[in-house]
C-alpha cells in the first residue's frame, strides 16, 4: 500500500502534476515540493516520488539539468527519511544500448550532449539504489503521450506547429521509432509501483514504438496540417525497443493504444485551443 504523506518532488511538472491528482482523488495526503526551493530537513514521508527533471531543454540548459536530476536529489536524500522512494528516470537512457530491458548494461559517450542528461538521470538512479535505505526504486518513463503548450518536448512541439503554423517539419528521420506512453498509463504504474513494487527497477512503458511518420500521420489526420521531412534527414542513434514486461507482469496491460492516445491528444489540444481563442 501507499503509506502517507506522499511527497512529490516536482509535482507542478505535468507527470508529477497528473500523479499527484491521482493519489489525491484516491484520498491520499500530498505534500507538494518545488526542488528549486530548500527543502524541508529531517522530516519523514511515507512517500516519496521525485518527478523534478528537465527534457525538452535540457541540451540547452546542462549545469541546470544535472541541478534537477542529481543536486536537489542529493538534499532530499541527505535531508528526509521514508518508506518508500521513487525516482522517476528516463528509457532514454537506453539510446544507443544493445536492448531495453531493465537489466541491460548502459553507457554514455561524454563527448556527446546528450550524455548530460543520460549520464545524470543514470547518475541519479545510482544514488538512490545505492543510498545504503530500503524501499528505493527507479522508474524509467517511455516517452509519455502529454501537451503542454510552448514546451519544446517532441510531441507539444509538433501539436504547436501543427495548430498555430499549419505544418510541421521534422529534422530527423520519419523512420525514427520511440516506445510511447498513455498518461492514464504512466499514473497508474507509478502509484502501483509506489504501492507494491517488488524490483528495483521498472521500465513504464507500453512495449510499442511508433515511427515519427506514423505520429506525425495521426496530428496531420486530425489537424489538417501538411508535414515534411528534409530529404537528407539523420535516422540518428537507434533506441532499441523498450521491455515492459516487469511492469505487465506485476501490474497488468497497459489500457490505451499509444496511436490512440495521440489521435485523442491531438483532438483535446485542438478544441482547447479553439476554445481559448473565442
Amino acid at each position: 500500500m501507499i503509506v502517507d504523506p506522499v511527497a512529490i518532488i516536482g509535482g507542478h511538472g505535468a507527470i508529477g502534476a497528473a500523479v499527484s491528482q491521482y493519489l489525491q482523488d484516491l484520498g491520499h495526503e500530498i505534500v507538494l515540493l518545488d526542488p528549486r526551493q530548500a527543502l524541508p530537513r529531517h522530516s519523514h514521508f511515507g512517500t516519496i516520488i521525485y518527478a523534478a527533471g528537465r527534457t525538452a531543454d535540457f541540451r540547452k540548459f546542462p549545469i541546470e539539468t544535472v541541478e534537477a536530476h542529481c543536486g536537489s536529489l542529493v538534499d532530499v536524500i541527505n535531508g528526509c527519511t521514508w518508506d518508500r522512494f521513487l525516482f522517476l528516470s528516463s528509457t532514454r537512457v537506453y539510446l544507443g544500448a544493445a536492448s531495453g530491458t531493465e537489466d541491460t548494461p548502459l553507457q554514455v559517450e561524454p563527448g556527446k550532449l546528450d550524455a548530460v542528461y543520460n549520464a545524470s538521470k543514470l547518475a541519479g538512479e545510482a544514488l538512490v539504489l545505492h543510498c545504503g535505505r530500503p524501499g528505493c526504486h527507479v522508474v524509467r518513463l517511455s516517452n509519455v503521450i502529454i501537451y503542454k503548450r510552448g514546451s519544446r518536448d517532441f510531441l507539444s512541439s509538433i501539436l504547436d506547429d501543427a495548430l498555430t503554423k499549419g505544418h510541421v517539419r521534422l529534422n530527423s528521420s520519419p523512420d525514427l521509432s520511440k516506445d510511447y506512453i498513455s498518461l492514464p498509463d504512466t499514473v497508474r504504474y507509478i502509484a502501483a509501483i509506489a504501492a507494491a513494487g517488488r524490483h528495483c527497477i521498472y521500465n513504464v512503458a507500453s512495449g510499442m514504438s511508433l515511427t515519427n511518420r506514423q505520429v506525425l500521420d495521426s496530428v496531420a489526420d486530425i489537424t489538417g496540417c501538411s508535414v515534411s521531412f528534409p530529404d537528407n534527414a539523420e535516422a540518428g542513434a537507434p533506441f532499441p525497443s523498450i521491455d515492459n514486461d516487469r511492469v505487465v507482469s506485476e501490474f497488468g496491460p497497459v489500457s490505451t493504444d499509444p496511436l490512440q492516445a495521440i489521435y485523442q491528444l491531438a483532438e483535446d489540444t485542438r478544441a482547447r485551443i479553439k476554445t481559448d481563442h473565442h
